[in-house]
């Protein structure tokens, strides 16, 4: 990530604009302030404070009707692996594993991490048939369809790393001395990316387009 200098080139002086980015020190929670169509579910020592609380919950109750109740009451329904094999079982959802790395710092993603010793499975992330049906008006899910629900859970994934490392951002932004905005809770750095540029004054735009803008790291 570059990180400019608050130079003059940093401030478009024709109208006399000035854009500040900085880092959000306690971004706030995506799985419990963004409404997401996914649901994580997170087994073992990992699970205090990461995932959703009420994820195992969900998941095993979406198995309700889909197996006989003699052959689920022989399950260790507490067991996040056998939870995860029955649901993809069931067939009554979309499901991705969810994988891990901590080493001072911590970040998950849905595809396996290099480090054998500092990385694996914690768990997994579904999206219910129905919930994706639902969502999008789908009478039913074609190949297509169930690629574009994958991308929509890679993406809360994402944005939930972004949590994870503390890559979470706030703006700025001034007319000469003049504080004229300033707004947070964007994850990652780029505001091009972010959505920042949606909560923005568009005069504040050609800034973030040039790249005219100042991150202020201390």
């Amino acid at each position: 990530m570059q990180t400019h200098e608050r130079t003059g080139q940093e401030v478009d002086a024709s109208v006399g604009l000035r854009l500040d980015i900085c880092p959000q020190l306690e971004g706030g929670n995506p799985r419990e302030e963004m409404d997401n169509l996914s649901t994580l579910v997170v087994a073992g020592r990992h699970r205090h404070g990461l995932g959703d609380q009420d994820g195992l919950r969900k998941a095993v109750d979406l198995l309700d009707g889909a197996f006989s109740e003699s052959f689920l009451n022989e399950k260790n329904l507490g067991h996040v692996p056998t939870v995860q094999m029955l649901l993809e079982k069931s067939d009554r959802a979309i499901v991705l594993p969810l994988y891990l790395y901590e080493h001072g710092g911590r970040t998950i993603r849905t595809t396996p991490f290099s480090c054998p010793w500092d990385s694996g499975q914690v768990g997994f992330v579904f999206v219910s048939k129905a919930d994706a049906k639902r969502e999008y008006g789908w009478t039913r899910l074609s190949a297509s369809r169930v690629q574009r629900v994958i991308s929509v859970i890679e993406g809360e994934v994402s944005i939930y790393d972004q949590y994870l490392r503390n890559d979470v951002w706030g703006y700025t932004a001034y007319r000469g001395d003049e504080l004229v905005d300033a707004c947070a809770g964007f994850y990652g750095c780029k505001p091009a990316e972010n959505g920042m540029l949606d909560a923005l004054p568009e005069e504040f735009h050609p800034l973030v387009h040039r790249g005219e803008f100042t991150y202020l790291l201390a």
